[in-house]
């Protein structure tokens, strides 16, 4: 028999702008075993990793955004013309955005005779705010039938999944987010560049991240008033942007050195830059490409020990760990960093060698190679 050339594999994005869930999907489209997939990526919006794509030879198909009701059914009808179209092996989402369209595309294409087309949701978060998990809860209740399997980022996350989402343990695989273990060039002079007006020199931690208030800025930023105290020049880099913003701002008037640099497409160059990455999240966060890209850069990492972040950080050997909601402790290890430069500098090597040794690019790729092919099955549909 003929051989059939590679399957395709559909990733389901509701925007190609920057974060971590889309900066997963790109990866994974432009490094799968092209011998095996052809990848394509669907989004709603457009973004900057549209053109990475693109200039990649990944192939992106653009649909209407679903605003209200009417219009996710529209999105649904979207995606469900480029299932009859690409007829996927496999197709993939992140977000509930992108999930709840694609099941309802799902569900009519296989009722209108299109047959079942193996589905993986991708789940990035750990603990909904507010009504995020109810929302989820009543999706899985519904559309939960359209689903293959469950991809979880961090083993932390299978219990929440388990207990609070209420998915089967059977549909639920785990694998660790990783990126290639390559440090950029030019990350200090860049990250200097990027703070206007700030007397260089002085030490630079660095937070990235969407302005939400579960990323817990304000708690960073009611340390970073201890932390100017007993580290004069000290300089913090807010890179994002988001609907806490204007409130972060305001609370940050009157705190030496914080500088708010909103969204930036070189976020992961500014961050490999900086004397410290950190991260003061609370609440959903498991595997955040922002703390791989410093380990990548060889940066030490203060972050609190949320979600996966404690699968990440060795604590006491690249970086420190601190409890969630508690910006005296936060201040306390951002200051043993900053104030210990040999320190910071072995914190920050053995990072980069922990990215390689422990999360391994190309073993990230492989498992999710096989996984994907797991579910697709023998049969499916091929480019």
């Amino acid at each position: 028999m003929a051989d059939p050339g590679p399957r395709t594999a559909l990733f389901v994005l509701p925007a190609l702008q920057l974060g971590g869930a889309e900066r997963h999907s790109v990866l994974l489209a432009q490094h799968l075993d092209r011998q095996r997939w052809n990848c394509r990526v669907v989004a709603f919006r457009s973004g900057p990793f549209e053109e990475d794509l693109r200039r990649s030879g990944v192939p992106v198909d653009l649909v209407p955004a679903p605003e209200g009701a009417k219009g996710v059914r529209r999105t649904a009808s979207a995606v469900r013309d480029l299932l009859r179209r690409h007829r996927p092996a496999v197709v993939s989402a992140q977000h509930f955005q992108a999930d709840l369209p694609v099941r309802l595309a799902l569900a009519e294409h296989r009722a209108r005779g299109g047959g079942r087309t193996p589905y993986v949701v991708w789940k990035h978060t750990y603990g909904h705010v507010g009504h995020r998990g109810t929302r989820e809860r009543g999706m899985e209740s519904v559309l939960g039938g359209v689903v293959s399997g469950y991809a979880a980022v961090c083993h932390t996350q299978v219990t929440y999944l388990r207990e609070h989402l209420g998915l089967p343990t059977d549909k639920v695989r785990v694998v660790q987010n990783s990126l290639p273990a390559v440090p950029p060039e030019g990350g200090r002079a860049a990250l200097e560049a990027a703070l206007p007006g700030a007397p260089a020199g002085g030490p630079v931690a660095v937070v990235v991240g969407a302005l939400r208030a579960d990323k817990g800025h304000r708690d960073l930023l009611a340390a970073w008033r201890e932390v100017v105290r007993e580290v004069p020049g000290a300089r913090l880099a807010v890179v994002g942007d988001g609907p806490e913003r204007a409130g972060l701002e305001a609370a940050a008037a009157g705190v030496p050195g914080v500088h708010f640099l909103g969204a930036r497409v070189d976020a992961p160059l500014l961050a490999s830059g900086a004397d410290v990455f950190v991260l003061a999240s609370y609440n959903v966060e498991c595997f955040p490409y922002a703390v791989l890209e410093a380990m990548a850069g060889g940066i030490p990492v203060v972050s609190t020990a949320t979600g996966g972040l404690a699968e990440m950080v060795d604590h006491g050997a690249t970086g420190l760990l601190v409890p969630p909601r508690a910006p005296r402790q936060l201040a306390s290890a951002l200051v043993e960093v900053l104030g210990s430069p040999g320190r910071a500098a072995a914190f920050g090597a053995a990072g980069r060698r922990r990215l390689a040794e422990a999360f391994p690019f190309e073993r990230w790729v492989s498992e999710v190679d096989e996984l994907y092919a797991q579910w697709a099955g023998p049969g499916g549909g091929s480019a």
